[in-house]
């Protein structure tokens, strides 16, 4: 394969193989239709989403702690 197949290919399996990583059960992605895949890649997005707003705030507030800020 060439680099660009290997990269055409990673694209097309990129959203199954991440859902499958991050705890979506095989059988779930394997038999799901595409607008079954797509709910779940929404589902996905948005906790990615929450996870960096989370990390930010935490992230935001030591800081302020570490400047003398409030508890």
């Amino acid at each position: 394969m060439t680099s660009q197949e290997i990269k055409n290919r990673a694209n097309q399996l990129e959203r199954i193989v991440r859902l499958v990583m991050h705890g979506v059960p095989e059988e779930w992605v394997d038999r799901a239709t595409e607008d079954q895949l797509e709910i779940l890649w929404e589902i996905y997005v948005r906790d990615q989403k929450d996870k960096f707003e989370i990390t930010s705030n935490a992230n935001a507030n030591g800081i302020g702690i570490a400047f003398g800020g409030k508890k």
